[in-house]
């Protein structure tokens, strides 16, 4: 996930900092986000293409948009229930479906 632009809570809020939490305590640099205050920014900016967005698992809309992908990585980042959204787009790489696959593998085996 690190390897690309993630759109994510302003630092200080608690999802941040688990968000924050979960990366560093792995060793991992975020680099390339865009920081904003909501959950539904976050939503709209991952529908006008600008990167996959790491939002509160109850703030995903409740119908379903056929250009955006969710996955529930609530595992990754501990007690905090968050999802990865995405927009599902032919300009993906390989490594962005690799990435979205293992994910739902991974909450599929959750379940």
């Amino acid at each position: 996930m690190a390897a690309h632009r993630l759109i994510l809570p302003l630092p200080g809020l608690a999802s941040r900092d688990t968000i924050d939490y979960a990366f560093s305590s792995k060793g991992i640099n975020l680099d390339n986000t865009l920081e904003v205050s909501r959950c539904d920014v976050v939503i709209e900016f991952v529908r006008m293409g600008l990167g996959a967005g790491l939002v509160h698992a109850i703030c995903r809309p409740r119908r379903r948009r056929k250009e955006m992908g969710w996955v529930d990585a609530s595992e990754l980042f501990g007690k905090e229930k968050i999802s990865l959204t995405y927009r599902r787009s032919a300009s993906l790489r390989p490594a962005h479906h690799d990435l979205i696959n293992a994910l739902v593998r991974h909450a599929e085996k959750e379940r």
